[in-house]
Parts: structure tokens; sequence; C-alpha cells
């Protein structure tokens, strides 16, 4: 998969607001995924979220991610959860530009 846009996108109490789960619900825990995901861009998203950890990559051990593009990401907690915790990247290799807010990996 690749050349993917998400942009210019309002989210209002989105609970997992950036996600790319690769082993997402694997019937066999031990076999990593066989989809390589390129060039996936999320630009200019902003909003609101009730997630502590509201930016989650977890890509294949076997394909790393490559070329995802975090720009412009502006999150806010809604409630009394605190500040957001800073996105957890496993084996993506990410492209970061402008104000990322909360803190890219």
């Amino acid at each position: 998969v690749s050349d993917v846009v998400y942009e210019d996108i309002i989210l209002d109490n989105v609970r997992n607001p950036i996600v790319i789960d690769q082993n997402y619900n694997s019937k066999n825990k031990n076999q990593p995924s066989r989809v390589k995901l390129v060039d996936i861009h999320f630009r200019n998203i902003r909003g609101t979220t009730p997630s502590i950890l509201p930016v989650a990559l977890n890509c294949s051990e076997t394909l790393p991610c490559e070329g995802i593009e975090l720009s412009n990401i502006n999150l806010a907690p809604v409630g009394s959860i605190g500040p957001l915790s800073s996105a957890v990247c496993q084996n993506a290799k990410t492209i970061l530009n402008g104000n990322i807010n909360p803190p890219a990996c």
C-alpha cells in the first residue's frame, strides 16, 4: 500500500486519531504482516481526543513502514486525562514537518 494521504481533518473527541497497527488481532501472533506500507501522509490534523496515546504507529517487523509523514498535527486532551503521551513508533520510518503535538517519535 502506498501514497495514502489523510489531510485537513478536524477531530472531535476521537479515541484513536492516528493509528497504523499491522499487528491488530493477528490470528498467528508469531507471523508479522506481509503488507508493505510506504508514503502514508498525515497532514494538518487537529482536534481533541480522550486517549492518552493518540498517535501509535505499530508496523510490521518484517516489512517496516517507510515514509510515514506527520505534518502539522495538533491534538489536545479531552476531560481530565492529563497531558498526552509522545507518539509511539514501532518499525516505522517517519518524516516530521511543522508543529507536532503531541511530540512525535
